[in-house]
C-alpha cells in the first residue's frame, strides 16, 4: 500500500472538503443567512443556557446563605435592665466573639444548606468548560486560517488532549501527569533537533480547566472548613419581664405604718415600742403576727426567706427577700436588712472571779471588763447556760440589768410612763442603729481525734468554765438594720446600696428580739446552739454566729411585712442556637461568586468569539464529534445547529439500511471499529 505524506493528505482532505462545499453552493449560504437574521444566534443561546446554570445557583446558593444569616441574626442581649447586666459567663457568652455571627436557626440545617454549591460545583467544571469550548474553537480556526508552516499544528495527541480537557475529563490530569508534560505539549518535526512550541491553545485550555478546579475545590474547602467551625451552642437571653407581676420587694404593712406615735393615754406609742409590739389598756404587750415570724424562724415560711449577702469586710448581711423564685428569674428589689459582726473578747483583758453564789450547783463566775482594755465596759455573772445573751444599748430609756442575769424584764410602770410621755420629736431618737450586745455561747467542742474543734489552751479568746468540761467565748457583737436596695442575678445576691432604718424600723428587730421579751429572746439562744452545727474551728464559730444571729434579728420583720412590686425583673431563657464564624460564611459566599464571576466573564468572550463557523468547530470539539467523523462522514460535514445533527436518524432509513457498529480484531493484536449496513 502506497503510504501518502500528511501534508499532502492534509492538502487532499481539504479539496474534498471544498468540493463538497461547491456540490451544492446555494444549501451553505442560506444556512448561514438564515442564523445571522436570528437576533439570538442558537451558538448564543446555547452560551447563555449553560452560563445560567453557574450563574443562578452560584447566585442563588449565595443569597439564601446570606439571608438564613440576617434573617435568623440575633444579639445577645446582656443588660435589659443595667443594675442587672450579667457577666459574660453567667451568659454563657465567654466562647462568643466578634467574629461570629450567632444565628436562630438549626446549625444541621445551615451547613446542609450551605453545602449545596460545594456539591454542584465540580458537575459546574464541565459548564465552564463547554462555555469555554467556543474560545477554543475560534482560536483553531485562526490557527487553521495560517499556513502549515507558519503556525504549528496540533498533532492528533495533542488534539485528544484538548477535546478531553472541554469535556472536562479529570484523567486528562493523570495522563500529562505520568506522560510528561513535555511530550505532550512539545511536537517533533522532522529535524530531531529542532523543537516549536505548540500555539497557547492547549496551554490556555489546560490553564482554564485547572482554574475551575482550583474554584470548584476552593468551594469544597471553604464549604468544609463551615462544618467544622459552625457549632450548636448553649445561650442565654435575658429578657425584660413586667415587675408588677413579681413582688419580690418588701415594706412595712399599711397597718404598722398607721399606728398612732401618740401615747393614747397609756402608752402604746409606736416610737417607743416599734409597730411589732401592741401594748393593750392593761398595759400588757402583744406581739403582731406571732405565726409568720414563727414560721420565718423555722425556715417554713411559704412567702418569706432568707438571703445572705457577704460584704467586701467580710459581714454578713440577712435579707427579707421572697420564699420562691424561679431559676431564671434575676430581678432589682427593696427591703430589710440586718448584719450582724461579732469578735472574741481574750479573757486575760477581763477580771474574772469566782462568785459566792451558786446556780442549780455549778459556780457563778463573775467578770469585769473594761474598754481601755478589752474594748468595752460590761460587768456581770455568767451563768451555766447553753447560751446567754445581753442587749447594751438598744433603747433611749430602756435598759437591761447586768449581764448576765437569769432574769427577764417586764412591762414597769415607768417604762409605760416614758412611753406616754414621749414627744414626736424625741420618738425619732429611741432605737439605736446600730446597737451592741454580748454573748457568751457555750461551745460543743470535741477531741481532736474525732475531727471536730478542739480546745487549745492557747487560745486566748476560749474561756474555760471552772468546773465544767465546757468551753465559752465571750463575744462582742454589733448589728445594724438596713433599708436595702438589692439585686438577685443568677441566684447571687447583691445589695447594691444600703441606709441605716429609721428608730421605730429598727425596733422592729431590737425591741421584739430583747430579753426584754421572752418572745424573741429565745431565738437568740436558738442562734448559739445552730451556729455550732457546722463550723470545725473557733474563728469559723465567730463567723457563722454573727451570720445566724442577722437571720434572728431579721425575723420579726416577717410578722410586719407585706409583699410588693420588684424594681426590676428580668427572666432568663437557654437557647440552643448557631455560632457561625464570619470567615467561614463569607470565605464560602467569595468562593461561590468566585465561581459565578469566572463563568460570566467566559461567557462573555464566548459570546465575542461565537459564530456560525465557530459554533460548527465548537459541536466537533466533542466525543459525539469525532464519532461523526468516524462513522457519519457524509453528514458529520454538514452544518448542524445540535450536536444530534451530526448523525443521521436510523428511524427514517429503510430497515435494510440501518448502520451498525462493531468491534474486529486485526490480524496485528489490536481491534478497529467496523461500520456495516445491513
Amino acid at each position: 500500500m502506497a503510504r501518502h505524506d500528511p501534508e499532502d493528505k492534509g492538502t487532499e482532505n481539504l479539496i474534498a472538503t471544498q468540493e463538497i462545499s461547491n456540490e451544492n453552493p446555494s444549501a451553505t449560504p442560506s444556512i448561514a443567512n438564515r442564523w445571522q437574521g436570528n437576533p439570538f444566534k442558537t451558538q448564543n443561546r446555547s452560551i447563555i443556557f449553560v452560563c445560567c446554570l453557574v450563574l443562578l445557583p452560584m447566585i442563588g446558593f449565595t443569597v439564601v446563605i446570606i439571608w438564613m444569616i440576617w434573617a435568623h441574626k440575633i444579639e445577645p442581649s446582656a443588660c435589659p435592665y443595667p443594675e442587672l447586666c450579667m457577666s459574660p459567663e453567667q451568659l454563657n457568652q465567654t466562647h462568643l466573639g466578634s467574629g461570629d455571627y450567632i444565628v436562630d436557626f438549626p446549625a444541621a440545617r445551615l451547613v446542609f444548606i450551605a453545602s449545596w454549591s460545594s456539591t454542584l460545583s465540580t458537575a459546574f467544571i464541565g459548564c465552564i468548560m463547554a462555555i469555554y469550548g467556543y474560545i477554543a474553537a475560534s482560536q483553531l480556526l485562526r490557527l487553521s486560517d495560517a499556513d502549515w508552516h507558519e503556525q504549528p499544528h496540533p498533532s492528533p495527541y495533542q488534539v485528544t488532549l484538548l477535546i478531553r480537557i472541554l469535556n472536562a475529563d479529570l484523567l486528562v490530569l493523570w495522563d500529562l501527569g505520568f506522560a510528561g508534560i513535555k511530550d505532550a505539549l512539545w511536537d517533533r518535526t522532522r529535524s530531531d533537533k529542532k523543537k516549536s512550541r505548540m500555539p497557547g491553545l492547549l496551554w490556555s485550555t489546560m490553564v482554564v480547566f485547572l482554574f475551575s478546579i482550583l474554584c470548584s475545590f476552593s468551594i469544597q474547602l471553604a464549604d468544609t472548613y463551615l462544618h467544622i467551625a459552625t457549632k450548636a451552642i448553649d445561650l442565654t437571653q435575658a429578657q425584660p419581664a413586667i415587675a408588677a407581676s413579681y413582688p419580690y420587694s418588701r415594706g412595712l404593712t399599711g397597718w404598722c405604718l398607721d399606728r398612732p406615735k401618740t401615747s393614747q393615754g397609756y402608752g402604746n406609742n409606736i416610737n417607743f415600742w416599734s409597730c411589732a409590739i401592741d401594748v393593750a389598756v392593761d398595759h400588757q404587750p402583744t406581739v403582731w403576727n406571732t405565726q409568720a415570724m414563727n414560721a420565718m424562724e423555722m425556715k417554713v415560711s411559704l412567702r418569706d426567706d432568707y438571703l445572705d449577702w457577704q460584704g467586701e469586710d467580710g459581714t454578713h448581711m440577712s435579707i427579707l427577700g421572697p420564699r420562691t423564685v424561679a431559676k431564671d428569674t434575676d430581678y432589682l428589689a427593696s427591703s430589710f436588712g440586718v448584719s450582724t459582726q461579732c469578735r472574741a473578747i481574750v479573757n486575760t483583758t477581763c477580771d474574772v472571779s469566782n462568785s459566792t453564789e451558786k446556780y442549780s450547783g455549778y459556780d457563778i463566775q463573775d467578770f469585769n471588763c473594761t474598754k481601755e482594755r478589752s474594748g468595752i465596759d460590761a460587768a456581770g455573772s455568767i451563768l451555766p447556760f447553753t447560751g446567754q445573751m445581753h442587749f447594751m444599748d438598744y433603747h433611749r430609756f430602756l435598759k437591761e440589768p447586768s449581764p448576765f442575769n437569769s432574769e427577764f424584764n417586764v412591762v414597769s410602770n415607768e417604762s409605760i410612763a416614758a412611753a406616754a410621755a414621749l414627744s414626736t420629736e424625741d420618738g425619732q431618737t429611741v432605737f439605736r442603729n446600730p446597737w451592741n450586745s454580748l454573748s457568751f455561747p457555750e461551745l460543743a467542742l470535741r477531741t481532736e481525734t474525732e475531727g471536730f474543734m478542739y480546745h487549745n489552751k492557747t487560745r486566748p479568746y476560749l474561756w474555760k468554765a471552772l468546773d465544767r468540761e465546757v468551753v465559752n467565748m465571750l463575744l462582742h457583737c454589733n448589728s445594724s438594720v438596713w433599708d436595702v436596695n438589692y439585686r438577685v442575678v443568677n441566684r447571687a445576691v447583691t445589695v447594691l446600696n444600703r441606709v441605716l432604718s429609721n428608730s421605730s424600723t429598727t425596733g422592729v428587730s431590737s425591741m421584739t428580739m430583747s430579753p426584754y421579751y421572752k418572745f424573741g429572746y429565745r431565738w437568740t439562744i436558738n442562734a448559739h446552739a445552730e451556729a455550732t452545727l457546722y463550723p470545725d474551728h473557733p474563728d469559723a464559730y465567730i463567723e457563722s454566729f454573727s451570720k445566724t444571729l442577722s437571720e434572728k434579728f431579721l425575723t420579726p420583720f416577717a410578722g410586719v411585712s407585706e409583699p410588693r412590686p420588684a424594681i426590676h425583673v428580668q427572666t432568663r431563657a437557654l437557647q440552643v442556637v448557631t455560632r457561625v464564624p464570619k470567615t467561614a460564611i463569607w470565605t464560602l459566599c467569595a468562593t461561590n461568586m468566585l465561581f459565578a464571576l469566572f463563568a460570566f466573564v467566559m461567557a462573555i468572550f464566548a459570546l465575542m468569539a461565537a459564530s456560525v463557523d465557530v459554533h460548527q468547530v465548537q459541536t466537533r470539539l466533542s466525543i459525539s464529534g469525532l464519532a461523526a467523523q468516524l462513522f457519519e462522514q457524509t453528514q458529520a460535514n454538514h452544518q448542524v445547529a445540535r450536536t444530534a445533527q451530526l448523525f443521521g436518524k436510523n428511524t427514517e432509513e429503510k430497515p435494510g439500511e440501518i448502520k451498525a457498529v462493531r468491534i474486529q480484531r486485526t490480524e496485528t493484536g489490536g481491534t478497529l471499529f467496523m461500520l456495516r449496513g445491513t
